[in-house]
């Protein structure tokens, strides 16, 4: 893999300015650069060559630079029949996004610590390992997961059977838990025909007054626009509807 990349170099590629070169729109954004040196057009060959998704052929070719190149006791290991591929690739999966973030070091002793009980784990097994050997080591390694983790916040909705669907939403857990309280609490309400309390074991986000139907609530534009009125008693109190 690594001698196929070395005959693909970047500098055939053309460069941000001349006549066919990438938009600059799709360009790697931060955490996603491509391998320095290799060409931009390095994963849709390996594509052709394996006969696999252009994601599948950039997921082997990132794992395999990494080995090379920030692994080598596990690409030895590789190399003389000690290790599997896929045990081998599941440190390279979970210790590469952070390469360039974490000293060398600290990444050869990781890796050494990883392979003394590589081949009593599971791959999973390999990559949890990876992960507890490398945040015990780098103080700052949490606070990274954690803000990459928040990069990829989203919410999707998948079409189920019977006109059913399901909304998922990857969130902080804090938002989270308040978001799913939130839920749950209009979904009794609707369910019970009662409108319930605002007190502290109601929703922490949305809040519309005792007595209120269902049927009459207006949901604020953003969760925390309005305050439940008994947590302040200086707003107005909206009278029931009947």
């Amino acid at each position: 893999m690594g001698e196929l990349a070395a005959r693909r170099p970047d500098t055939l590629d053309r460069q941000v300015g001349e006549p066919g070169a990438a938009s600059p729109e799709w360009l790697p954004g931060a955490g996603r650069e491509a391998a320095p040196g290799v060409s931009e057009f390095f994963a849709d060959e390996l594509a052709q060559v394996l006969n696999c998704s252009r994601t599948a052929a950039s997921a082997l070719a990132d794992q395999s630079l990494v080995l090379l190149r920030h692994l080598p006791a596990t690409w030895a290991a590789l190399a003389d029949g000690r290790l599997d591929w896929p045990r081998a690739r599941a440190p390279a999966a979970e210790l590469g996004p952070v390469t360039g973030e974490v000293e060398p070091e600290v990444l050869s002793q990781v890796e050494v610590a990883v392979l003394l009980r590589a081949d009593r784990l599971s791959v999973s097994g390999l990559r949890a390992a990876a992960r507890a050997e490398l945040l015990r080591r780098d103080e700052a390694a949490a606070e990274r997961r954690r803000r990459q983790a928040e990069r990829c916040a989203d919410v999707t909705v998948r079409a189920g059977r019977d006109g059913m669907a399901e909304l998922s939403a990857f969130l902080p857990q804090p938002l989270a838990a308040a978001l799913r309280d939130t839920v749950d609490h209009y979904a009794r309400t609707a369910t019970t025909g009662r409108s319930g309390s605002c007190g502290p074991e109601s929703s922490p986000i949305w809040c519309c007054g005792p007595g209120t139907p269902v049927a009459h609530r207006s949901r604020p534009t953003s969760p925390w626009s309005r305050p439940c009125p008994r947590s302040n008693p200086g707003a107005p109190r909206r009278a029931p509807l009947r």
